[in-house]
């Protein structure tokens, strides 16, 4: 049976559902299922197309579908419309009743062919929700060198060797005048959401449709996609409520609009929530066993379908559909899963904590490449040619649409580092420093990797991501290139992170913090380094300042001129302010257009690739660090602050 089957409640034979239709006994059923199995999108659905009386399908791909599906052989074509649409209903529901609900999206798409779901999309999210319940444990491969951390409960401590919890975004931002404002903007919020959501959460999954939807589908999209904020547990609570049925409400309505591109992106939204629901629930169970986040990688699953695995999982299935050509959707989907690499690079410690086994800087570590940080420099190149194609975007001003997947890419540069989710910058000092006193030679290793600002080599945007995935897995330090990059010098705005709403001043020593003063506020320009011809309206943007200002503040930490206590204060305190960074973008993006805005993201995420590769040394630590998790440190699942 198909992920999300149930028993069969009706116990339906195959020849119920054609003697049904014949009989036009057309009443809708109620389909029993757990909600934490998922399918409760698509009980949505089914009920919104028998209530309809527009014109959903076609008689002969519904017929041939019933017929594929049940074994029966019916003829609607002088069914009315109303009634035919019934009859699609009582199709999709039948095969979920028998094979599951993803079976029945499937068959969905198959019978109704003119909603336009893009076949490959279908297949991917499939293929994914075949393999994510089976995804098996299995032992390490390299030992725990002389690092350590425990993940505790308290946010706030001095010790190199102690993180605090993985958070939704933090609290602080909830005193940003600038971001109350954002948070109005159908670009950036539902209202149904009516405590408002972090900067982490609305950049983080907003953001990565801007420039694939039209202006007067906005709205629409951004209550669609918020639906996946179950990912985050944000349905958990009676306060978001309404955005969740904001979302439902508008999927059905827009999944009966025949001929419309929002047909298909409905209907698409409701295959996401469904998946993310029932996610939720294998990765709840992986956590209540307790047994880790290693695995067997390729030795388990192909890595074509781990690609479908990362697709299925992005919790933005519906954005595809705004580039539904199938070329586009393969271009798309290679931009998404280097997205879903990057957003993936920051978790690994959190994964080992709540022991999720969709990982791939884990399958990495199970195909022996993840030493040569292939996972990250292979996400790296691929992010930089999306940059290329961003900036040729910029400057022919080309009247297609942005491919989304490359949308979701470049959003990884902002979010990944700035998130305060992750406390990147917390664990950037903190694992820097005990780098710096490790004797063990895989950390000088490492050392040596995260200066080298590599690529993979031969990264191109026209290759096919499971090609590109295939050959990565088979790399090694021969594979690595330098990434090709100009310098550019740029102010930082090292001052107006100290009036970050919400985030004191860091408490430091008094020779630290007359040192650190000195340094923030010194007028050096910052170097970047950046693929060649960016213009100044890219590499002076707002936000990149402060982000070269955060960094600044953390590169200092590092250095012997700052204790260790310090350090680790300065470190917590760059994780608070960093949503400042976020904050700058999503408040910016109305005047700037689309093609500018994302160029701005792709130079933000630079600013972490040079001098210290934080994407490769976050990585990369955490699968050799000797971690502990006190009890509590997780919250319910993975976050506390829901």
């Amino acid at each position: 049976m198909a992920i999300g089957s149930s028993e069969n409640p009706l116990r339906l034979s195959k020849v119920d559902l054609a003697s049904r239709i014949r009989a036009k006994d057309l009443s809708i059923q109620d389909q029993k299922y757990a909600f934490g199995e998922g399918g409760k999108g698509l009980d949505v659905l089914t009920r919104a197309f028998h209530a309809s009386d527009m014109e959903l399908c076609q008689s002969k791909t519904l017929d041939t579908a019933i017929q594929k599906y049940s074994g029966g052989i019916v003829d609607t074509s002088d069914f009315e419309t109303a009634d035919r649409n019934k009859c699609l209903s009582a199709l999709i529901r039948y095969v979920w009743s028998v094979f599951g609900w993803m079976e029945a999206y499937c068959c969905l798409a198959e019978a109704a062919p003119e909603m336009g779901m893009t076949p490959r999309l279908m297949a991917d999210v499939k293929t994914g929700m075949y393999w994510y319940p089976q995804l098996r444990v299995a032992r390490r491969k390299r030992p725990v060198i002389d690092v350590r951390m425990t993940i505790v409960a308290s946010p706030e401590n001095d010790s190199l060797d102690r993180l605090g919890p993985k958070t939704a975004g933090g609290q602080a931002w909830r005193e940003s005048q600038e971001f109350a404002e954002v948070l109005q903007r159908p670009r950036w919020n539902d209202p149904g959401y009516t405590k408002g959501v972090s900067p982490c959460i609305s950049l983080g999954w907003l953001g990565i449709q801007v420039g694939a939807v039209l202006p007067e589908h906005v709205g629409i999209a951004t209550t669609l996609l918020a639906m996946n904020w179950v990912d985050y547990d944000l349905d958990f609570g009676e306060h978001n409520a309404q955005g969740f049925q904001n979302g439902l409400d508008t999927a059905s309505k827009h999944a009966c609009m025949p001929g419309t591109e929002m047909q298909s992106v409905a209907i698409a939204a409701m295959i996401s929530y469904d998946v993310q629901v029932r996610a939720r629930s294998i990765q709840q169970t992986w956590a209540d066993k307790n047994q880790g986040s290693f695995i067997p990688g390729p030795e388990q699953v192909p890595p074509r379908d781990w690609v479908s695995l990362l697709v299925a999982d992005c919790a933005a299935i519906s954005p595809f559909q705004h580039n539904p050509k199938p070329k586009d959707y393969d271009a798309s989907r290679l931009g998404m899963f280097a997205a879903m690499i990057m957003f993936g690079l920051y978790d690994v410690i959190y994964d080992q904590g709540c022991s999720n086994r969709l990982t791939s800087p884990q399958y990495a570590e199970a195909a022996g490449v993840a030493q040569y940080g292939i996972h990250a420099v292979m996400a790296i190149g691929l992010y930089e040619k999306i940059g290329e194609y961003m900036l040729d975007r910029f400057e022919s001003k080309p009247e297609e649409r942005m491919i989304f997947g490359y949308a979701s890419d470049m959003i990884t540069g902002t979010f990944d580092t700035f998130n305060t989710r992750y406390r990147s910058w917390e664990r950037i000092v903190k694992y820097m420093r005990q780098l710096q006193q490790s004797k063990a030679i895989e950390a000088k290793a490492l050392l040596e990797l995260i200066h080298g600002d590599y690529v993979l080599r031969d990264c191109t945007l026209e290759e096919d991501a499971d090609d590109v995935w295939a050959r990565a897995m088979q790399s090694g330090l021969q594979d690595l290139r330098k990434r090709y990059t100009v310098k550019y010098f740029i102010p930082s705005k090292t001052t107006e992170l100290f009036s970050t709403p919400g985030v004191p001043i860091p408490e430091l020593c008094k020779n630290c913090k007359v040192r650190f003063d000195a340094v923030m506020r010194s007028p050096e320009l910052e170097e970047v380094r950046a693929i060649p011809g960016l213009p100044e309206i890219v590499t002076l943007d707002r936000a990149a300042g402060l982000a070269a200002g955060i960094r600044r503040a953390c590169l200092w930490a590092l250095t012997d001129d700052c204790c260790i206590q310090c350090a680790c204060r300065i470190g917590s305190w760059a994780d608070k302010v960093s949503y400042s960074v976020l904050s700058a973008r999503t408040y910016d993006e109305a005047t700037t257009g689309a093609d500018l805005w994302q160029l701005q993201n792709y130079f933000i995420g630079t600013i972490t690739y040079w001098p210290i590769c934080i994407p490769v040394l976050i990585s990369c630590f955490d699968l050799l660090v000797d971690l502990t998790i006190e009890p509590g440190a997780m919250g319910h699942r993975d976050v506390v602050d829901i």
